[in-house]
């Protein structure tokens, strides 16, 4: 018994180091993401752009929106870059900043979701944030 218990032990620890890998899991776009989230909770998106990429790349801010979205006056925030060297158009989103904000899409998520133009179900706060933003 001491013996089938050491092989699985074993075997586990071997297969450990692969279970990662079968992600598509990149560390650099990890990265390029958190700068470009990080860009949409402040107002110096164009400094996080330069920080993420390459000066070569071009990345301009072509478009920035603040709306109210919810009843609690809290505010939903994007911006779009594009960069015509690199051929990338990116769209970012903020995502909750207040506790207010939290505890409401907390709230709203227990409801069934709501159809985001016929491409799967949403939570409200999701439907009416990308509406607000348009």
């Amino acid at each position: 018994m001491q013996l089938l218990y050491i092989i699985s032990c074993f075997n586990i620890a071997v297969a450990l180091p692969f279970l990662g890998k079968r992600t598509n899991y990149d560390e650099m776009t990890a990265r390029r993401m958190l700068n470009m989230a990080a860009g949409a909770y402040g107002d110096q998106q164009e400094e996080c752009l330069n920080r993420t990429f390459p000066l070569h790349d071009s990345h301009v801010i072509v478009a920035t929106t603040k709306e109210d979205c919810d009843e609690l006056d809290n505010t939903c925030e994007s911006y779009i870059a594009v960069s015509e060297t690199a051929k990338q158009l990116i769209i970012v989103f903020r995502g909750t900043k207040s506790k207010g904000q939290l505890l409401l899409e907390g709230l709203q998520s227990i409801n069934p979701g709501a159809d985001f133009f016929d491409m799967g179900n949403v939570s409200i706060i999701v439907l009416v944030g990308s509406v607000c933003l348009r």
